[in-house]
């Protein structure tokens, strides 16, 4: 059966400082967090709950779009983002975990950022074999070998983007009718953060749920007890 549910209200002068804090008190296997996707000025001076959260959250944070509909099913492919690390590995140990519980398609996708000062200069472009088709398929042989490393089956497709992650990584995920994107994040504070990360530029932009995590973290699999 369902786990029983609770409600807590919790009073602080800082939204994510609260859910953060409430999240270890309990334990928390999962933080979920709706996001309204705002970027320029205006996400600079107000900040943002959900990348504070992803920043500095104990747990994995499942940040969801204003307005998007989850969509967790076999023709919707969890889009994992790989650059080779150990946040990489745990990211896509915990999409293993979600397609255990939802049968969706796992994809990979390592995107290779533009060279010079200006690297969204082209931001719809989604393919490295535009530039250097050789290069393109050296990439897709290596999300194959590195998911061939891990315990788990092959997936189902790798994609070698070219761009700002960021971009690239949420446009995939539109064009592909991803219901989810994994990403490992280092869960830097301070100025780290706020600068920015591949991360926090991905949830801010993606069409649908990003579930972030860091190389210390696995889901429980199954998953479903943690998203009930």
């Amino acid at each position: 059966g369902q786990p029983d549910a609770s409600v807590a209200v919790e009073r602080h002068t800082s939204a994510a400082t609260a859910l953060i804090g409430y999240a270890e008190r309990v334990d928390a296997s999962l933080l979920v967090v709706g996001t309204h996707g705002r970027s320029g000025m205006r996400r600079l001076l107000l900040g943002s709950v959900a990348e504070a959260c992803v920043a500095s959250a104990s747990c994995p944070v499942l940040t969801v779009p204003e307005g998007a509909e989850p969509t967790f099913a076999p023709n919707a492919p969890i889009l994992v983002a790989v650059d080779f690390s150990a946040r990489s590995r745990a990211a896509l140990a915990a999409a293993h975990g979600l397609a255990d519980w939802t049968g969706a398609p796992i994809e990979l996708v390592h995107v290779i950022r533009h060279s010079g000062p200006y690297p969204d200069i082209v931001p719809g472009m989604l393919s490295v074999s535009d530039i250097d088709p050789a290069e393109a398929e050296a990439v897709r042989e290596r999300l194959w070998r590195f998911a061939a490393q891990g315990p788990d089956p092959a997936p189902d497709a790798v994609h070698a983007g070219l761009g700002s992650p960021g971009r690239v990584i949420a446009a995939l995920a539109a064009e592909r009718g991803a219901g989810a994107i994994v990403i490992g994040t280092h869960g830097r504070a301070g100025l780290a953060w706020i600068v920015g990360s591949v991360a926090a530029s991905t949830l801010r932009r993606s069409p649908c749920p990003v579930l972030t995590l860091t190389e210390a973290e696995r889901l429980p699999r199954p998953v479903h007890s943690a998203l009930a």
